[in-house]
């Protein structure tokens, strides 16, 4: 049984019969499968489920040059307003969308705001794609951004279901952050009723309590609305 470590994109403790365990130690997650299908286990917050907990890829600008675009149908980058593309990005042939704003959830300080245009386009973007369909969504550190983005595609896919997209959140990106802005956001644009952001309430009442560090570091730059509403609206 082989167990697949999402953050390091390796799978470790691997016995397997039909191949020498320093082969097999060499082989991608996917290969692997090939070899050992339905014998590996990917580790989640919830425990260990089957290979592969999701299809999709949510990081950071570090973790993007070993991020599956090669098996992406389409990509969601987001970026500072000033950030270059990223290099492993340039040229590639999947469908990409790129955004900039900065990662913040009031108007102030010079910083451009998620707009109710870039999660109209974010989500226009992906409208028709398939269950099947595999999705890279990055932005600089993989915690914010990038998590509220890939929470608002889940919703727009699978209506009614907010607390099964968390969940998967946490198998894809174990630590995160979503900007309570974009979430808020998409509430409001696929007409939830605030269910992303109830649920939002609780993820990171989960990610406050396994990893005090976030919060730390949420309080430090005003994204600390564990119980707080979004204020939405560019002129607030």
């Amino acid at each position: 049984i082989g167990i697949y470590e999402r953050e390091q994109d390796r799978i470790t403790h691997l016995t397997c019969p039909r191949c020498a365990r320093e082969q097999a130690a060499k082989l991608t997650p996917r290969e692997t499968a090939h070899v050992m299908r339905g014998s590996v286990m990917e580790r989640a917050l919830a425990g260990d489920v089957p290979y592969p907990a999701s299809i999709h890829h949510v990081c950071g600008l570090p973790g993007l040059y070993q991020a599956p675009l090669a098996n992406a149908t389409r990509i969601v980058s987001i970026l500072d307003p000033n950030e270059p593309q990223p290099v492993e990005l340039v040229g590639h042939e999947a469908k990409t969308l790129t955004l900039r704003f900065d990662d913040v959830v009031r108007l102030g300080g010079g910083f451009v705001l998620p707009e109710r245009e870039h999660v109209a386009a974010l989500l226009d973007f992906d409208r028709g794609a398939g269950e099947g369909d595999a999705l890279v969504v990055h932005c600089h550190a993989g915690l914010s951004r990038s998590t509220a983005a890939f929470i608002a595609l889940l919703a727009q896919k699978r209506p009614g279901a907010a607390a099964a997209a968390f969940a998967e959140l946490r198998g894809v990106r174990p630590r995160s952050w979503p900007n309570s802005r974009i979430v808020g956001l998409a509430d409001e644009i696929l007409g939830t009723g605030g269910a992303l952001t109830r649920e939002l309430r609780d993820h990171r009442a989960i990610m406050a309590e396994l990893y005090p560090d976030l919060l730390m570091k949420a309080k430090a730059s005003g994204h600390d609305g564990v119980w707080d509403t979004p204020v939405l609206g560019g002129s607030r």
